[in-house]
């Protein structure tokens, strides 16, 4: 099922993988057998936040609102359909070649190719990052759908890439930069990652989640009736496939196709990042609330918590990041930009402080 660039990737740069894994739908690892210990600290902490995720969309379900526990399972659903082409391109007549692997964790599915803790990923930052501004009551005002989309797209970015340019310093995964689609890079995270994985997604997500989603459960709140399940299970489902669909034809995501230079590529990447920050701290600024954030309620509680987790992992890899050569640990794996990463942590606290708390008076 792997090709043999994966295996020759896994062996250099991965210090080898269980090849027996690679037969098995479902793996299991010793959990104190992984390669280093900050992987187990990023599985616990991302299935800790898709279970939390689940549990507050479940209860949310249960006062008569299922979009949530809806939107829940189409970020699985929207991780299925992105990855698995990625991971068998060949199964799908697809010649982009190996884009990267994911290191072993304690538990994965599909031959060795997911870890468990990438499924959690997505819900787990997704849904706390739509409900941060939900809470704040930007969806309800004027151009508020458009709005608000923008701003669970730099929500999540923000969090997202405080993650992600951490990953590939301890080989969680192993980015291919021989592939032309990520050798345009910031650091050891390419561009396409950066816009295509961590700001237009969830943009799309939260779009749907109100045009599709919320708009079926409302009407069925104005006609007095229980939601269908089987329509909702339906609307799930092409949730989760429209959100990749979509982007993949957005712009951002078609720029290493369309035979640009690197300074314009460049550019219109980051174009797009500053866009949507502007967007998002504006109407922050101009809507968020103010005063303290309410800690016991999620989304605030679990985005909290990875800040802390995050900047104590950073805390740990910067005396080795501080003395890397060439842009390279000493154990030869990439490093992150680590001012691009301190930007990120401190929009993520600002958003956070800005819209979380009790819901504002709309006018």
């Amino acid at each position: 099922m792997v090709s043999e660039a994966y295996l020759q990737l896994a062996r250099e740069k991965a210090g080898g993988i269980n090849e027996a894994a690679l037969d098995s739908l479902v793996y299991w690892n010793n959990p104190f057998a992984l390669k280093h210990w900050t992987m187990n600290v990023i599985e616990l902490l991302m299935i800790t936040g898709a279970a939390m995720a689940l549990v507050h969309a479940w209860r949310e379900s249960r006062r008569g609102d299922p979009s949530g526990l809806c939107l829940w399972f189409a970020c699985v659903v929207y991780l299925l359909v992105t990855e698995v082409p990625l991971y068998f391109p060949q199964l799908l007549g697809l010649d982009i070649g190996l884009v990267f692997m994911h290191n072993e964790f304690t538990a994965g599915i599909l031959y060795n190719q997911t870890p468990l803790y990438i499924v959690a990923l997505y819900p787990a930052l997704i849904y706390p990052s739509y409900l941060l501004v939900r809470e704040s009551g930007m969806f309800e005002r004027r151009g508020g759908l458009w709005l608000g989309a923008v701003c669970v797209g730099f929500v999540h970015h923000c969090f997202y890439e405080i993650f992600d340019h951490y990953g590939p310093q301890f080989a969680w995964w192993i980015w291919n930069y021989d592939n032309p689609m990520v050798s345009l890079r910031l650091a050891s995270v390419p561009f396409t990652s950066i816009v295509v994985f961590s700001l237009t997604p969830p943009m799309v997500a939260a779009l749907l989640a109100r045009l599709v989603l919320r708009r079926y459960v409302a009407r069925c709140e104005k006609r007095s009736v229980t939601p269908a399940a089987p329509v909702l299970v339906l609307l799930t489902l092409v949730v989760g496939v429209l959100i990749p669909l979509i982007n993949a034809f957005l712009p951002t995501s078609m720029i290493s196709g369309l035979g640009l230079s690197e300074s314009l590529a460049t550019g219109l990447y980051l174009s797009a990042v500053a866009a949507a920050g502007f967007v998002a701290l504006w109407a922050a600024a101009r809507w968020g609330l103010s005063g303290p954030m309410a800690l016991r309620q999620y989304p605030v509680s679990f985005l909290t918590g990875f800040l802390v987790v995050m900047a104590a992992l950073w805390a740990y890899a910067l005396p080795e990041y501080l003395h890397a050569a060439g842009g390279e640990s000493g154990r030869g794996t990439p490093l992150g930009s680590l001012p691009y990463v301190a930007g990120c942590f401190v929009a993520a606290v600002y958003l956070l402080y800005r819209l979380a708390g009790r819901r504002p008076a709309l006018g």
